[in-house]
């Protein structure tokens, strides 16, 4: 008498579904990490962008204002610290440092937009720094942007034309 062989036994249908699964876990598992890779550097980015048009902001209003003036102090719903003033608009941190604020007109502080936000700390510095407010004519701007476990730094000159 004889048998037919023509199919798969239980043990090898169970080795094959096995052998799928772990499959599919490995590549949802480097799926899952370049997924959480992806997020992390398109919010990095994002926050270096917003730095990066922050001080290209500054330099075009820096270029044709006709007052550029530096100082620290604590006004128009800003933190202490240095706050950089284009004519009618000021430039500088909120009260929890970690937004940067441009307000488009200094006597009405409702009247502001947050360049950069997300940010675990951010620095303003200001060369020529004064504690009283002092009209120059050019300026340079260093902004320190921290972001969970990336920070960098980035700088312009502002240069008023006459």
């Amino acid at each position: 008498m004889r048998h037919n062989k023509k199919g798969f036994t239980v043990i090898e249908l169970l080795i094959g579904l096995i052998i799928g699964a772990i499959l599919v876990l490995i590549i949802g598992a480097i799926s899952g990490i370049g997924n959480a890779s992806f997020d992390r550097a398109v919010k990095e980015s994002s926050v270096y962008n917003d730095a990066f048009t922050s001080l290209n902001l500054m330099k075009f209003l820096g270029r044709k204002s006709h007052t550029i003036i530096t100082y620290n102090t604590s006004q128009f719903g800003l933190a202490s610290g240095a706050v950089l003033q284009l004519d009618n608009s000021a430039f500088g941190l909120s009260t929890n440092q970690k937004d940067f604020i441009y307000l488009k007109d200094k006597s009405n502080t409702t009247d502001k937009k947050e360049l950069i936000k997300d940010a675990t700390n951010i620095t303003l510095t200001l060369d020529p720094a004064n504690s009283a407010p002092t009209n120059v004519n050019n300026v340079t701007v260093t902004l320190h942007v921290e972001k969970q476990k990336e920070s960098f730094d980035l700088s312009t000159s502002i240069m008023r034309r006459n």
